[in-house]
């Protein structure tokens, strides 16, 4: 993936969140500019932090629909939710490989001052603060954000994990219904997804001037906002006037979906 399509994406991103009709487009035409091939990614239509690389469902086509899907990833693996907190967990299970790009390098100071401007409104609608744009902006604000990672499964590792359960000691009921599909063929999953890591937003209040946001602010911290299915925020206090409002999760902008059968060299 390259480096110089990080900061568009982002900047497109941070646009749609909460359009959902152009969320999906923008990105779309966003890495249209690269040498990849992106053209049978599905572009998410709203924020999630879930459903990405490895979720299952049960369609003999390449793309389960939403009522076929049979697991999310964790539930797919047998693992813990916890998978969820850090990208790099499956791949330290060779399961998946990661391409990931530094977009912080390449941020100037006015391209921070639009991605602050553009997600300041979703970030206080999450956490419940209810200050306008404006009231908050007078406080010294600093958007931060970490990588822009393209996830792909690796196949031979995925299919004897799920060829492996036929032998396992115990599984769940959701990993046999995976092993039934698969051996049925109609067995789809999510073997690539894009994800971003993690998006931050710091907020130093003028205490004389802003004791009500100042308040507020500590008055949430400590405290994690938002749906699992959507997007998480957590509220943090480094120290007096200092805050932190940043993702819990990377958000899925992207996936693409195959059948079992057709992976390749299988």
């Amino acid at each position: 993936m390259r480096k110089g399509l990080i900061l568009p994406i982002l900047f497109l991103l941070f646009c749609s969140i909460g359009n959902a009709q152009t969320y999906a487009s923008v990105l779309k035409r966003a890495l249209a500019q690269s040498n990849e091939d992106y053209s049978q990614f599905v572009w998410v239509t709203y924020p999630t932090t879930n459903n990405g690389i490895l979720s299952m469902g049960s369609s003999p086509r390449s793309r389960y629909k939403l009522t076929e899907r049979i697991c999310p990833t964790f539930t797919c693996l047998g693992l813990s939710e916890a998978l969820l907190d850090a990208p790099s967990s499956l791949q330290e299970q060779n399961l998946i490989t990661m391409d990931e790009g530094d977009a912080s390098s390449i941020v100037d100071d006015k391209t921070k001052e639009t991605l602050m401007a553009l997600a300041l409104p979703s970030f206080l609608r999450i956490v419940g603060l209810n200050f306008s744009t404006s009231q908050v902006r007078k406080a010294h604000l600093e958007v931060t954000f970490g990588s822009l990672i393209m996830r792909e499964i690796v196949p031979a590792e995925v299919v004897a994990y799920i060829q492996s359960l036929e032998s396992a000691a115990a599984i769940t009921a959701t990993q046999r219904l995976v092993l039934r599909e698969y051996k049925r063929k109609h067995l789809s999953l999510v073997t690539k997804d894009i994800v971003i890591d993690k998006l931050s937003l710091a907020i130093t209040t003028q205490r004389d001037s802003q004791s009500a946001l100042d308040a507020a602010l500590e008055e949430k911290a400590g405290k994690v906002f938002g749906k699992d299915s959507t997007l998480k925020l957590k509220v943090s206090k480094h120290t007096d006037g200092n805050f932190r409002i940043e993702t819990t999760r990377p958000l899925i902008i992207g996936r693409l979906y195959q059948n079992a059968k057709d992976l390749p060299g299988l």
